[in-house]
């Protein structure tokens, strides 16, 4: 049996970054589906650094989203309003701590998205009159994500840690997320698990 201690290992590479997931319009049909609630998506989120759990969240959206896109996309959003913030008092600390290295020290930040279709509006936005009514409130991190402050890498639905965050999962995938979390399994041992 696997050692079930926390074993955090901290990567040597100094990023903040960050697994964004959203569960579109999840709890219809499980709930009165004449309550607005039950069109809300689900935001979850979880970010890293080095390595290590920081921050998590798991919020029913504020506004209803129209499609799945839009989902993840308000998801997104959500999870960089804590992390950029994040990286501006990380910045600061690192500048106190070692002024010498102010000018060459940069934090990475990668998040981690598994909708195509949310990854490739944020590579290349399009805003249409279809799209503007969600489009428009993106516009302050488009920015971050075009100075390349933060990447937006995609990432399989079984390795999508923020998952757990969203929605009920089976007993195959919820303990190996749990795992990846935790810090109890590496990665090459999550995707060798997930294949048996």
């Amino acid at each position: 049996t696997k050692n079930m201690g926390i074993k955090f290992t901290p990567t040597e590479d100094f990023a903040l970054d960050m697994y964004c997931d959203a569960d579109f319009a999840g709890l219809f049909g499980t709930k009165d589906t004449n309550n607005s609630v039950s069109a809300k998506s689900r935001s979850g989120y979880i970010i890293y650094l080095a390595g290590c759990p920081l921050l998590w969240r798991s919020k029913l959206q504020t506004t209803i989203s129209l499609s799945t896109m839009e989902s993840e996309l308000n998801a997104l959003n959500a999870g960089c309003r804590e992390l950029i913030p994040i990286r501006e008092v990380l910045g600061e600390f690192l500048n106190v701590l070692d002024p010498k290295k102010q000018a060459t020290r940069r934090i990475h930040s990668r998040v981690f998205e598994d909708n195509q279709s949310a990854k490739q509006f944020i590579q290349s936005p399009k805003i249409t009159p279809r799209n503007r009514h969600f489009c428009v409130k993106l516009h302050w991190l488009l920015d971050y994500f075009a100075r390349g402050d933060l990447q937006i890498l995609a990432v399989d639905t079984k390795s999508q840690h923020a998952d757990v965050f969203t929605k009920p999962l089976g007993p195959g995938l919820f303990p190996t997320l749990r795992h990846m979390i935790m810090g109890w399994w590496k990665p090459d041992e999550e995707i060798e698990s997930s294949k048996e």
